[in-house]
């Protein structure tokens, strides 16, 4: 039986709602997209110094309330940690939860960006 290094971390915000991240088998993933001034250190640690990694392969985000998505740290998370891939809530944002909207603008923008540099590797790739 091969074993597997295993971390979960939960990161203290400083405010209300939650931020976690696993980590397996070479795989990062963090849950729910929230970054602040008290949490940032912990996730930058965590990625580079705990577990090797320079991005994570998979953002998890489980609600588009503020206190799992918020629109005004997403963008640093994003830049930080530079997930492969997002993963968004089943459901559609609405206008009451206040950040869901922004948020997944946020993400589309973050997609296409995502999806023209592998269109770019991959140009440069075939014409070699």
């Amino acid at each position: 039986m091969r074993g597997i290094r295993t971390r979960f971390r939960a990161y203290h915000l400083g405010s209300a709602g939650s931020s976690f991240s696993y980590f397996a088998d070479g795989h990062f993933t963090m849950i729910e997209a929230r970054l602040t001034e008290q949490s940032r250190d912990q996730v930058e640690r965590e990625m580079t110094e705990k577990c090797g990694v320079d991005h994570a392969d998979v953002l998890h985000i489980t609600s588009w309330d503020a206190d799992h998505c918020n629109k005004f740290e997403l963008p640093d998370l994003l830049n930080l940690i530079r997930p492969m891939k997002i993963e968004c809530p089943g459901y559609d944002p609405h206008k009451d939860y206040g950040h869901g909207e922004e948020c997944l603008e946020m993400i589309a923008e973050y997609r296409s960006c995502l999806s023209e540099k592998a269109l770019r590797s991959s140009c440069r790739s075939r014409s070699r």
